[in-house]
């Protein structure tokens, strides 16, 4: 039977009835324009144990679930007697069917932080829900809890579910952060209970406290999904949400349910022969040029890291490689360089040298992972696609095998506050030419509807054009895929780890992996996974999925595009989540950047 996919949209079952009987739900409103969101009014309810869940989004209201009762509006209100805002805080109750379906159950989600859970601590804060799990928090050596990595799981308006790494840092690091938009005592403080769960500072806690923000220049992140073990897979945010779904549908059964979108009609491009460089292209490109090394960091360790990658490339594609102090416009030239962090002195910079007419790819010193074979073929890589944009010629892609017959274009926008609209127009010998156009509403091209697009709608990606009536567009959405967590988790705590070979991945990790697309409401959608064939056990990010439109009348099939991701010469290796001609036009914008600041 073929696997489905499964998106994190959330299809809401509710018995409105039994939520009623069990439950009272009330909205609070200032009269005021709105409440601040660390707000001490939002976590007032919480200090009363018959209150189980708040929601607050933004804006004037807020709403506080409680357990069945005739005294529950007393209880509020004494309950906001003392807190800012109270005294401009009108109180209303309403059935759960009275509320809008992503709302229901974001509160009943925030309910989940009154449920002992042995391993997730729930924490329902300022109207939203942070889950961590012990090991997530970072102690010092003295045991001093410095910081608490959180997931937040939130249902927009859409009814899906979105899961946000944040994280609590103690105040003792606040030297450590920029405060620029809101002011440290802005924010509200939290602190560890005696349970080593989270909750609202109060006038009366002398323990440690923490604030939502990050230490600068550093980012806490939670592998999407993890199968190398039970443990790592708990850790995850997928086994942390299968926690989540499994605590839920258990806590109000009878009463609510989630499930999630499911899609069983799809199409699949398969990437087994993506999974690795086509060698044999790279070799035929380089057969009758140079690859030119210059040492621009020039020691012992930077001498020595030269000679290796001369090595590589000699050994790895068998084409001409030297070294040499001078760039050369008739070699593709590679220049090891310091990071830029190195030359924020008085330093002469490299990376602001004129390197018109020249192919130059630079090799930070600090960042490039020695002895890699798979860096060297990334930067090569990267080189090749310079060397294209120069000629004018794809090299790395039969684009002649696709069988097109007219000129295609390829859009997008720089975005900002100022953007600008670059396209790549390909013939069906794979040949191009780039062209820059303007939003021009009184002096129209054949240009004009694709950049009205951009213009209108800040969630496209880019543009194909067929013709002038056949026009199709890539947009981002808020949806990604979700493996088969249930089975995942049997599996892996019954210690089977091995779930990563052809029969497993099409039991549980369809949504995962591959290039594949499908249709919804008359839409077309696809996602971009990893290649199955040979994949690591953890997965670093989710698969987010892109709806694909027709913006005039035509018939243009994305299908026939979809091969234009099935190639490794993009992302070091991995798929490309657009198709490849929007990695050559970011490629010339840069180049037009630079020219344009010499």
């Amino acid at each position: 039977m073929k696997s489905v996919i499964r998106t994190n949209k959330v299809i809401p079952k509710f018995n409105h009835q039994k939520i009623d009987e069990e439950f009272d739900i009330f909205c609070l409103e200032t009269s005021m324009k709105y409440i601040n969101s660390g707000a001490k009014i939002i976590d007032a309810p919480l200090l009363d144990k018959d209150v189980k869940a708040v929601l607050f989004e933004k804006g004037r209201r807020f709403y506080v679930l409680l357990k069945h009762s005739s005294e529950n509006l007393s209880r509020l209100k004494n309950v906001l007697n003392d807190t800012e805002y109270g005294s401009s805080i009108s109180i209303s109750q309403k059935k759960s069917a009275e509320i809008a379906d992503y709302q229901l159950l974001q509160l009943l989600l925030n309910g989940l932080a009154a449920k002992n859970h042995p391993l997730l601590k729930f924490n329902n804060l300022t109207g939203h829900l942070y889950v961590f799990m012990p090991e997530w928090i970072h102690k010092s050596k003295d045991n001093i809890v410095w910081s608490i990595m959180t997931l937040e799981i939130k249902v927009p308006e859409e009814c899906f579910i979105k899961l946000g790494v944040h994280t609590f840092t103690s105040t003792k690091l606040r030297n450590k952060i920029t405060f620029t938009k809101r002011k440290f005592e802005d924010y509200p403080k939290y602190v560890l209970s005696s349970d080593n769960s989270m909750r609202r500072k109060t006038a009366d806690d002398d323990a440690p406290d923490f604030i939502m923000r990050q230490v600068d220049n550093h980012k806490n992140e939670i592998a999407f999904l993890d199968i190398s073990s039970a443990k790592a897979y708990a850790s995850s945010k997928v086994g942390v949400l299968s926690q989540i779904v499994e605590g839920f549908n258990s806590r109000y059964f009878g009463m609510a349910e989630i499930e999630f979108q499911s899609v069983r009609d799809y199409a699949t491009i398969d990437t087994k022969s993506t999974a690795k460089e086509n060698e044999l292209a790279v070799k035929a490109f380089l057969s009758d040029k140079t690859v030119k090394l210059i040492d621009c960091v020039k020691n012992q360790q930077s001498e020595e890291l030269c000679e290796n990658i001369i090595n590589i490339i000699r050994e790895k594609y068998g084409c001409s490689v030297e070294s040499g102090s001078r760039l050369s416009k008739k070699a593709l030239n590679l220049r090891l360089i310091h990071n830029k962090d190195y030359y924020q002195t008085e330093k002469d910079d490299p990376h602001q040298d004129d390197l018109r007419g020249f192919t130059v790819q630079h090799i930070t010193f600090e960042d490039f992972a020695h002895n890699s074979r798979f860096a060297v073929s990334t930067v090569i890589h990267e080189l090749i696609i310079k060397d294209d944009i120069s000629k004018g010629r794809i090299s790395l892609f039969d684009w002649n095998g696709l069988g097109f017959d007219k000129d295609i274009a390829f859009g997008l926008s720089t975005g900002g506050e100022a953007p600008r609209y670059f396209f790549m127009t390909i013939k069906p010998d794979g040949t191009f030419a780039f062209s820059e156009q303007h939003l021009n509403l009184f002096e129209m091209n054949e240009y004009s509807t694709c950049v009205q697009i951009f213009d209108d709608d800040k969630q496209v990606v880019g543009v194909v054009k067929y013709s002038d009536d056949d026009i199709l567009v890539i947009r981002n959405t808020e949806l990604f895929t979700l493996p088969e967590f249930e089975a995942l988790d049997n599996e892996l705590e019954s210690g089977n780890t091995f779930l990563r070979n052809k029969e497993s991945r099409e039991d549980y990790l369809t949504s995962v992996t591959e290039i594949r697309n499908f249709r919804i409401d008359d839409k077309e959608y696809y996602f971009v996974g990893i290649c199955g064939s040979g994949m690591k056990p953890s997965i670093q990010t989710s698969a987010l999925i892109r709806c694909v439109t027709q913006a005039k009348s035509g018939n243009g099939e994305f299908s026939r595009l979809l091969p234009l991701m099935n190639v490794s010469f993009v992302r070091n290796g991995q798929l490309t989540v657009v198709p490849f001609p929007f990695k050559y036009i970011r490629e010339f914008i840069i180049s037009q950047k630079t020219n344009k600041e010499k």
